[in-house]
């Protein structure tokens, strides 16, 4: 049997019977899908280099300018819903190693991954639906912007009203995650891909609003796993989920994405849809894909996209080793069991956020806004 797929069958009567320990399967797969779900140990990659180096050039204004070192004060006092973030704390880290001289851009830069936080802890939502529900969050950059912006200045500057006009395009990403427990499947699972996205697109989010022009439009959702506790699943969906894991939560995944992203789109404005799976996220993220495309909601073809039909891209992050090596399942098992030993010695990162994960878990119970 596929480990993958045991992992998501173990989860799924975990989260059904209440921990208890499930029966043997006989349900098999092939060392194909067994290859392409091994990778759960993704759940404790760092936050990848070129995060970092956006973070060292975010071209956030007045970065450097008097007003913003007397403004750190302000920032350091600002109230936030929570005071740790593992996965943003780690990327922090690195950001103050690279800026030891600039102690002030080190404080915008927590003010910014704090206030991300807070907006997606107040976005965060439950989607629920043939039997199932499962938590989600979404991050507006035009947004985080705003209060960004509010922060930085007493007032924000009104658009001119030629330049407040609806972006030409909207961008909204789809993130699927991986589970091995009930603990996973949470809307902060890989939130290091929205992360990574905002650090892309807010530095001309804050220099548009700078400028009295309207932001361009992008959404960064982050789905989590109706096992999760946040998340419910009926007999039927469990029995489909233990059958075919892949197709029946992968379905769901493309009915949410119709429903909080394509029903709702602006008629005078083009969608980049974007789906990003890792790990055993990628097969969720393909099923999700195929049920819009058989539906003819998207394509993937540039020539054909309009603003009835959005343009997807794919993003699917496996594990290695997809050849057909004799001893492919020998080397990457020994190579999860290798890498995830040498990682936790060796990476301070990984080290930061694999055993603070479940306090952060912790605290957002304690959350009121």
């Amino acid at each position: 049997m596929a480990a993958g797929r045991r992992a998501v069958w173990y989860t799924v009567l975990m989260s059904a019977e209440g921990g208890e320990n499930p029966q043997k399967s006989n349900g098999k797969m092939s060392r194909r899908e067994f290859l392409k779900l091994a990778g759960i140990s993704a759940l404790t990659l760092p936050l990848t280099h070129d995060t970092t180096n956006l973070m060292n050039h975010e071209g956030l204004p007045r970065a450097q300018n008097k007003e913003g070192k007397e403004n750190i004060a302000e920032h350091e006092s600002n109230p936030h819903l929570l005071d740790m973030f593992p996965w943003g704390d780690a990327g922090l880290d690195e950001y103050a190693k690279a800026r030891a001289d600039a102690p002030e851009k080190v404080a915008l830069m927590k003010e910014v991954i704090y206030t991300f936080l807070d907006q997606e802890v107040k976005n965060t939502r439950i989607y629920e639906s043939r039997g199932a529900s499962f938590p989600y969050t979404v991050i507006r950059i035009k947004d985080l912007a705003r209060a960004l912006y509010n922060v930085e200045q007493s007032s924000v500057a009104e658009p001119a009203r030629e330049a407040n006009r609806t972006p030409s395009i909207k961008h909204v990403e789809f993130v699927m995650t991986s589970v091995l427990a009930t603990v996973h499947g949470h809307p902060f699972t890989f939130c290091e891909e929205a992360i990574h996205q905002t650090m892309r697109a807010l530095p001309s989010a804050l220099t548009a609003l700078e400028n009295g022009q309207e932001p361009e439009d992008t959404e960064i959702y982050t789905l989590g796993f109706p096992t999760n506790e946040l998340g419910t699943m009926d007999a039927p969906f469990t029995d489909a989920m233990v059958e075919n894991p892949f197709k029946t939560l992968g379905s769901l995944y493309g009915e949410s994405v119709e429903k909080l992203a394509l029903e709702n789109k602006n008629q005078n404005q083009k969608m980049e849809l974007v789906f990003t799976g890792v790990s055993m996220g990628a097969n969720f993220a393909a099923e999700a894909a195929t049920a819009l495309l058989d539906k003819g909601l998207v394509t993937q073809s540039r020539e054909s996209a309009s603003i009835e039909r959005p343009h997807l891209t794919l993003n699917l992050y496996t594990p290695a080793g997809l050849n057909e090596a004799a001893l492919r399942k020998l080397q990457i098992s020994l190579g999860f069991v290798a890498e995830g030993v040498y990682q936790l010695a060796a990476n301070p990162v990984v080290r930061k956020i694999a055993p603070n994960e479940g306090k952060f878990l912790e605290g957002l119970k304690t959350v009121r806004y």
